[in-house]
This record gives C-alpha cells, sequence and structure tokens, in this order.
C-alpha cells in the first residue's frame, strides 16, 4: 500500500511539472574574457573566471629571517640621510614627528604598496613614501628556507636641528 502510493505520488508530481513550459536548447559560447548562455528566451551573462591566486604576504612577524636593507640597518639609515628633503613648509612651521611607513618587501627584494599608517604633516609624509620607493632592492625575507613576500612598518623620524 505504501509503495503504490508513493508511486502515485511521483506520477502525480511528474504530471505537475511536465505542464510547465519545455526547456529550451541552451548554446554556451566562449568569447574572450567572458562566457555567455543563449537560449531560446534570454541572454545571460555568466560570471567571469576566478581571478588567479596571488602571492600570499607574511606579517614580518612570522617569518624566519626579516627581510633586510643591503648593507644592514647603518646603510639604510645613510641612505634615508642622504635622500630625505625635510619639506620646507614643515621647516618653517616647525612641525616635528615620527611618520610610520608600511610596505611590502617582494620576494626579488623590490619594495612595493607603501602607505603612511600615522603621519606628521601631508608633505612629510609624501617625501617618506618618496624616498622608500626610491630605495634599492631589499634581501628578502625567508620563511621554510623560501624567499617569501613580506609586510614591514618603518618608522621615519623628521626632526628639526
Amino acid at each position: 500500500m505504501k509503495k503504490s502510493l508513493f508511486v502515485l505520488a511521483a506520477l502525480l508530481c511528474n504530471t505537475v511539472l511536465a505542464q510547465d513550459e519545455p526547456v529550451p536548447a541552451q548554446t554556451v559560447t566562449d568569447t574572450p574574457g567572458s562566457r555567455t548562455m543563449e537560449s531560446n528566451w534570454e541572454h545571460v551573462e555568466a560570471p567571469p573566471p576566478p581571478t588567479p591566486q596571488t602571492e600570499e604576504v607574511f606579517n614580518s612577524a612570522v617569518v624566519e629571517v626579516k627581510p633586510e636593507f643591503p648593507g644592514g640597518q647603518d646603510a639604510m639609515y645613510r641612505f634615508i640621510a642622504q635622500n630625505m628633503i625635510y619639506p620646507p613648509d614643515m621647516v618653517e612651521a616647525g612641525v616635528q614627528g615620527k611618520a610610520y611607513i608600511e610596505f611590502v618587501v617582494r620576494r626579488d627584494g623590490s619594495i612595493t604598496d607603501v602607505v603612511v599608517k600615522r603621519g606628521v604633516a601631508p608633505s612629510g609624509d609624501a617625501e617618506a613614501v618618496r624616498v622608500l620607493k626610491a630605495m634599492p632592492k631589499w634581501t628578502p625575507a625567508t620563511l621554510n628556507g623560501k624567499s617569501v613576500t613580506c609586510t614591514m612598518v618603518m618608522p621615519l623620524q623628521f626632526t628639526l636641528k
């Protein structure tokens, strides 16, 4: 009895569903950069393909060996001192302080994604970013014996003499 009720319910569902409009034939067309599905009734734009995986960026606290300026910290301080120009408007206004600049050291040692995290003055912040972008390639960070991309935060002091 239960089996015949189940078969009857299944037939009833099929009959109700069969009364809907028939499903049209669909074709998939590949075009550069997108995929479209065409049917007899409508044109549907399919979502774009997923973007490729981006490089993983590590925090400097979790890497085994942190990125390093070529020649070490003393060479880095000399580079900054030789290349940093104290902005005239900051000198006139007597503005001093410390700017914190975040940047990424890529696996090849290049400096990218330079951002002011906490600044002193707009002109000083722009000068700090300029100097960091002008730096030569660093020795990249390592994790498990491999070079990895790593974020760093550097404080740059603006002091009037």
